[in-house]
C-alpha cells in the first residue's frame, strides 16, 4: 500500500488498546511492517515493535532490520538488526524517562527527565569508528567512547560532551597526529543571546587544543552576528610540522569581529 508517493509498505499489522489518561494509562499494542518506506528516502526491511503501560509507566520496544537512509554509511544497520527498548513515567511530574539502543558497531544508552527542567544524560560506546565514517577519507578506525550530558533551565541549553579513544588512521599523515589515547571535553551554553563555548579542549599525546569563544547573536535586525575566540595549541613534537624541527611549541591566538568581516 501506498497513501503518498514517499510513504509506502508491503505488509503492515497494528493493533493494541488504551485506557486511561498518560498518568494513568493501562495499554498494549503491537506494531509489525515489510517493505516500509518512509520520507526522506528512508527504507525498512522489517519493522517489529510492542508498547506496554501500567498506572502511567509506559513502555516501548522495537527491532529495526535492514534499515537505509542517506547519511548512513551503506550496509552498517543493512547487516544487523538495530534493537531499540525505553520507557517513561508519566505518572511522576517530571517524566523520568531511558533509552538503550543496541546495534554490533555501537551502543547508546540515555536517561534523563522530559518536563520540570528537561535533561538527559546519555553514553555512547563505538567498538571500531571505521564502520561508522566509511565515507570519510581519513581512514580512522578503534575505539571510542562519549558521554553526554544536556540541560535545560528556561531559555538557555547546558550541553557538556567527554569523549576517550584510541585511534589510529591507515594514512601516514594522519597516523603521526593520532599518538593515542585521545580525549575530548567539549562545554557549550545556548540561548537566545548566541552561543558560547567555555574552556574545551581535544588532546593526546602528541597535541593538546584548547578553545572558548562566543557566537553572538546580533541585538538589532540585520545587523551581522558578532565572534570572538581565543585557542592554545600545545604542540609536543615539532617535527609533526616540519621533519628538521625538534622540541616543543605552544601557539596562541585570538581573533574576534562580525562574520561578514571573518569570511574567507
Amino acid at each position: 500500500m501506498a497513501p503518498r508517493p514517499d510513504l509506502s509498505w508491503q505488509q503492515l499489522h497494528a493493533h493494541g488498546t488504551w485506557r486511561g489518561t498518560l498518568a494513568t494509562a493501562e495499554a498494549a499494542g503491537e506494531l509489525r511492517a515489510l517493505g516500509l518506506v518512509l520520507p526522506e528516502a528512508v527504507r525498512i526491511a522489517t519493522l517489529q515493535a510492542t508498547l506496554a503501560a501500567h498506572a502511567g509507566n509506559l513502555s516501548a520496544r522495537g527491532q529495526i532490520a535492514g534499515l537505509t537512509a542517506p547519511g548512513i554509511p551503506p550496509g552498517l544497520l543493512a547487516v544487523a538488526p538495530l534493537t531499540v527498548d525505553g520507557g517513561i513515567r508519566f505518572d511522576v511530574a517530571s517524566r523520568p524517562f531511558n533509552l538503550n539502543i543496541t546495534h554490533p558497531a555501537f551502543t547508546v544508552r540515555a536517561k534523563g527527565e522530559a518536563a520540570g527542567t528537561p535533561e538527559v544524560d546519555a553514553d555512547v560506546v563505538v567498538g571500531n569508528v571505521a564502520a561508522l565514517l566509511q565515507g570519510i577519507a581519513v581512514h580512522l578506525s578503534g575505539p571510542l567512547r562519549l558521554h553526554a550530558r544536556a540541560q535545560r533551565a528556561g531559555g538557555r541549553l547546558q550541553l557538556r560532551v567527554t569523549a576517550s579513544g584510541n585511534l589510529d588512521s591507515s594514512l601516514a599523515t594522519v597516523h603521526a597526529w593520532l599518538r593515542g589515547p585521545e580525549s575530548a571535553d567539549i562545554r557549550a551554553t545556548y540561548d537566545a543571546s548566541g552561543l558560547a563555548f567555555a574552556d574545551s579542549t581535544v588532546s593526546n599525546k602528541a597535541l593538546s587544543v584548547t578553545a572558548s569563544g562566543r557566537l553572538a547573536a546580533p541585538t538589532r535586525q540585520n545587523m551581522p552576528w558578532t565572534v570572538a575566540a581565543k585557542t592554545l595549541v600545545n604542540l609536543a613534537d615539532r617535527s609533526l610540522l616540519l621533519p628538521a624541527l625538534a622540541g616543543q611549541a605552544s601557539i596562541r591566538g585570538a581573533m574576534s569581529g562580525t562574520r561578514a568581516a571573518l569570511r574567507m
